[in-house]
């Protein structure tokens, strides 16, 4: 509740949540004690060049989406926001896509968290309004 408003569409938001939660939960298929934490945070001085913007633009919001599933194979962690790039076996890879492509749209962004525990983190930095 403390959180300054986000500067974003809500649709828009509200899809690369879905997304990014959807990833998450099939990530724990077969994962004995399955979690999925989201959690959101204000992080000042965070600033990031991204499409659009002249020079370094301010992304203080935080939101991420962190599970306890196996990770993400380190043989695509590079290619990860690729359109239909999977590492799941029913997997059309564009899910993550679509998340980089809505971030971008927003003069947001999306990225993969390094762990030190198993699973995934993937942290959305989004500006105030």
């Amino acid at each position: 509740p403390s959180l300054p408003l986000v500067l974003a569409h809500r649709e828009l938001l509200v899809q690369m949540l879905l997304n990014l939660v959807e990833n998450a939960a099939e990530a724990l298929y077969q994962v004995p004690q399955p979690v999925i934490t989201l959690s959101t945070a204000y992080q000042s001085g965070y600033r990031l060049r991204v499409a659009g913007a002249e020079g370094a633009v301010a992304l203080p919001i935080v939101v991420s989406v962190e599970d306890n599933g196996a990770g993400v194979p380190a043989d695509v962690r590079d290619k990860l926001f690729e359109p239909f790039l999977s590492s799941k076996e029913q997997g059309r890879g564009l899910g993550l896509a679509v998340v980089a492509k809505l971030a971008a749209d927003l003069g947001a962004s999306v990225e993969l968290a390094e762990k030190a525990t198993p699973g995934a983190k993937f942290t959305l930095h989004l500006p105030v309004a």
